[in-house]
């Protein structure tokens, strides 16, 4: 009987792993310059209210963003952490960011995204093209990554951390925007 069971626990532990590589997929990794949203109600005037809320922008300062649109296929996934690595022309430090969501169902269009402040973002890029990659863990094993620059492969792997992060959108002007397509975020210490 004892060896019967281990005949069946070995593929079984197999289908989970394949399955898991299979859960997480980019499907779109964009940069973008967003000004900084100014809210009005319909009258014009500034305001916090989110009841009529009208997103504009009277000021010329950009923020740098990064977002990442995904597909997953498990009926749901417990835990998904997502890290962004972004690497501007001359600077010797790659910024990153990470988000971690929880109970993400099956589908496609979820959306995450980090964002630079601006002060930061007019500090560090000068000009030329922003090297970027976004890796998927669960579980601590990377599962899917999307990079716009090829090679070396895991390219992030090999340059210092800056001290400056990437912000999770949560903590910007931008947490309104797309709230339905974004995941509950876990923020629980790392």
């Amino acid at each position: 009987m004892k060896t019967h069971l281990k005949i069946l626990t070995i593929p079984v532990l197999f289908c989970c792993t394949a399955v898991l590589a299979q859960d997480v997929s980019f499907i779109r990794v964009e940069t973008s310059e967003p000004h900084t949203p100014l809210y009005q109600n319909e009258e014009g005037f500034e305001t916090l209210q989110v009841k009529g809320m009208i997103p504009t922008s009277t000021s010329d300062r950009k923020w740098f963003r990064i977002s990442a649109e995904y597909s997953t296929g498990a009926e749901w996934i417990n835990r998904l952490t997502l890290e962004y690595y972004v690497f501007f022309p001359g600077e010797t430090n790659v910024f990153k960011g990470v988000a971690t969501y929880v109970d993400i169902p099956r589908g496609r269009g979820h959306l995450s995204d980090m964002y630079l402040h601006f002060n930061s973002y007019a500090r560090h890029y000068k000009r030329g093209v922003i090297q970027y990659a976004v890796v998927a863990l669960i579980d601590g094993k990377q599962v899917a990554a999307a990079t716009n620059q090829r090679l070396p492969e895991s390219w992030w792997k090999s340059l210092p951390i800056h001290p400056n992060r990437l912000l999770d959108r949560s903590v910007t002007p931008f947490a309104v925007f797309n709230i339905e397509k974004s995941e509950s975020q876990d923020r629980s210490p790392q």
